[in-house]
């Protein structure tokens, strides 16, 4: 089966043509071009645009690796003349976000194998350097806190957590609801602004998530107490057992 074929069924890209592949040492290189009369898409707004030009040189993109051979997308990247912009721009493409030179199945790919094995042994396992297996952690939770769905929240757990010794904490709030745990948010210090931060950041982006929490579970700290008070008023509270005891 060839390599193009592989990428054609797991990574087909609307507007573009995986073209032959060949051995660069010890990687494999597979060339992408656009398909006759498509138009590429602006780097800075996303609208269709004709093309000006191209870039002197071809980018390589990383991807996901094959059979243990590391796989690079090689594309000579578009200039694009958009009109609402205004100005001629690098078109944007849709293997990969912003101008990062890893594809973005990939980062997904490293930051999977990172919630499992220590990301050092990732990227020595994948031959990536530490700091892209960084940066794919990173692109793959800041694209989740933008999608995240808080609609079906209903039940918080609100604790400290000690980060440093000396008595340095920090603020962790969970969701608890019996079909769904997760961490929502963790605070730099454990005072009432520092609480209050969290719902007025929540407020932000889903109106309304205050009043729909039905059951808060906190410790008797004073100042968490105190904003549950304040901000929860609907909520039924609840001291933790290990508190009580």
């Amino acid at each position: 089966m060839l390599v193009e074929t592989v990428l054609n069924r797991g990574w087909h890209h609307k507007g573009f043509v995986y073209e032959g592949s060949r051995f660069e040492g010890e990687s494999l290189v597979v060339s992408v071009r656009p398909r006759k009369r498509s138009r590429g898409h602006c780097g800075r707004c996303g609208k269709a645009g004709p093309t000006y030009d191209h870039e002197p040189g071809a980018r390589w993109f990383e991807h996901v690796p094959l059979w243990g051979w590391g796989v690079y997308l090689e594309y000579r990247m578009r200039r694009i003349a958009c009109a609402a912009c205004g100005r001629v721009v690098v078109e944007a493409v849709p293997w990969a976000t912003g101008k990062h030179h890893t594809t973005d199945i990939y980062r997904c790919f490293l930051a999977s194998w990172a919630k499992v094995i220590s990301w050092q042994e990732v990227s020595r396992r994948f031959h990536a350097c530490w700091q892209t297996v960084f940066r794919s952690v990173q692109y793959v939770v800041g694209y989740g806190l933008q999608h995240r769905d808080l609609s079906g929240v209903s039940a918080l757990g609100i604790d400290e957590l000690a980060w440093r010794k000396g008595h340095e904490y920090g603020t962790a709030v969970y969701q608890i609801d019996p079909h769904h745990q997760r961490l929502l948010w963790v605070g730099k210090d454990r005072r009432e602004q520092s609480l209050k931060t969290f719902f007025l950041e929540r407020e932000k982006k889903a109106e309304g998530f205050a009043g729909r929490i039905r059951v808060v579970c906190s410790d008797l700290w004073r100042a968490y107490v105190k904003v549950i008070g304040q901000v929860l008023p609907q909520a039924v509270p609840v001291i933790d057992r290990f508190h009580i005891m």
